[in-house]
Parts: structure tokens; C-alpha cells; sequence
């Protein structure tokens, strides 16, 4: 693969991944179709340049999310 191509998928799939750019934002910055954009993305998946990672919560895994408890309930109130 030419260093130009290499450097291409490199910057295409940063924007992607790491910066969330969209694909119709980088195919604008670059000058090529969104579709294009889109099979630029496998190849650099394809050559090992990017992966694509599901992982499963695990126990004792942070997942970002935070969950707080009920607030009490008051069904009355006593007026002092």
C-alpha cells in the first residue's frame, strides 16, 4: 500500500473513531462521497488499522451510567 493511501485510512478512521466525526464531515474535509468514506473505513479495518470492540458489562466494570436510589417518599407530613 502507498504511504499516501496508509496515511489517508490512518486520518480517516481517527476523525471516525477518536474524533466522531461523520462520515458526510470527512468525505467534506477530504473531497470524496460519504460511500466512499464508508469503504475507506473497512479497508482500514480490513488491514488491521482499526477494530471494532463489543464489550459485555462485566462485574466491577464501570459502565458510565449511574444509578441513584429512590428518593423517600413522604405520604404525610407533620407540621411542626
Amino acid at each position: 500500500m502507498h504511504p499516501e493511501r496508509l496515511e489517508l485510512l490512518v486520518q480517516i478512521a481517527t476523525w471516525y473513531y477518536e474524533e466522531d466525526l461523520s462520515q458526510e464531515d470527512i468525505a467534506g474535509r477530504v473531497g470524496l462521497s460519504r460511500p466512499m468514506v464508508s469503504r475507506l473505513l473497512q479497508k482500514a479495518r480490513d488491514h488491521g488499522l482499526s477494530e471494532i470492540r463489543v464489550l459485555p458489562p462485566q462485574e466491577g466494570r464501570h459502565t458510565g451510567a449511574t444509578f441513584l436510589p429512590d428518593p423517600p417518599s413522604f405520604t404525610s407530613f407533620d407540621a411542626p
